[in-house]
Order: C-alpha cells, then sequence, then structure tokens
C-alpha cells in the first residue's frame, strides 16, 4: 500500500512540474509581425486607332503579411495606388475602367483622365485588395474608351 502511495505522490509531483511550466509558457506576450514589400506593376495602354502606345499605367502596393500567434483577423493585402503618364507630345483626354482578378478576389475602378502631354497624374488610392498586384496568375485589364488629343 505504501508503494502505491508514493508512485501516486511523484506521479502528483510531476503533473504539477508539467502544469507550472506550461502556465509559465502562456505568460509570455503574444507577437504579431507585420511585413511589408512592395509591389509594382506597369501597363502600357494604347491607342488601337493608331496602335500606338499612349499611356503608362503604375500601380504600386504596399503588400502587407503577418505572422505569430497575436495575429488572428489580421489578413494580408495593401492598399494599390496608381499614376498614369501620357508619352504623347499632347494633352489626352480619355475615361477608363480597371479589373483585377485573381481567383476570387476582385476588383473594379473608374475615372476620367486629362494628362498634359509627357506628363504623369497621380490618381491616389483605387483599391485596396488582399491580392498581390504583380502575381503570377492575376488578370489586370484596362479599358478606355475614346482617347481624346487636345
Amino acid at each position: 500500500m505504501k508503494r502505491f502511495s508514493i508512485n501516486l505522490y511523484a506521479a502528483v509531483i510531476l503533473a504539477f512540474l508539467s502544469v507550472s511550466m506550461t502556465c509559465e509558457d502562456d505568460d509570455l506576450p503574444d507577437t504579431c509581425t507585420e511585413s511589408v514589400a512592395e509591389k509594382t506593376k506597369s501597363v502600357n495602354g494604347f491607342d488601337f486607332r493608331t496602335n500606338e502606345v499612349v499611356a503608362v499605367f503604375t500601380f504600386n502596393q504596399d503588400y502587407k503579411t503577418y505572422s505569430g500567434n497575436a495575429c488572428q483577423g489580421n489578413q494580408p493585402g495593401g492598399e494599390i495606388f496608381l499614376q498614369i503618364k501620357n508619352v504623347t507630345s499632347q494633352t489626352i483626354k480619355f475615361d477608363y475602367s480597371i479589373n483585377y482578378q485573381m481567383g476570387a478576389n476582385k476588383w473594379n475602378y473608374q475615372n476620367v483622365a486629362t494628362i498634359a502631354p509627357n506628363s504623369i497624374i497621380d490618381v491616389g488610392k483605387i483599391a485596396v485588395s488582399p491580392g498581390i498586384i504583380d502575381q503570377n496568375g492575376s488578370a489586370l485589364t484596362i479599358q478606355a474608351n475614346q482617347i481624346i488629343y487636345e
């Protein structure tokens, strides 16, 4: 009978040590680390009447990812910004639509641009997306209606 109580006593001590060690690990602060990668994609805009490039659309994204126990709820993604450069020697005006799709991730942006010759306009933020703007397999299309030269 004594043997049983000694073994049981030893098992209780080991269980207590195990619980104590677990509690100490739980007392460590949870961390969340954010990583940011700058992504850029440029797309030429053509006037198909002349078959010439008239504008360059440059998309910039600060793509954020998260790692760590305290990151629950933080989804990868980032804001997408647009600049458009007129590469002609004339002022151009056009309305345009941008469509992005990668799997179930989709967004659309529409606007009108008037750009002086050889100038750049900063359109600003056009979307917040969990998709990576320059990732293979992503579809980015730009449609512009009639380009007017002034």
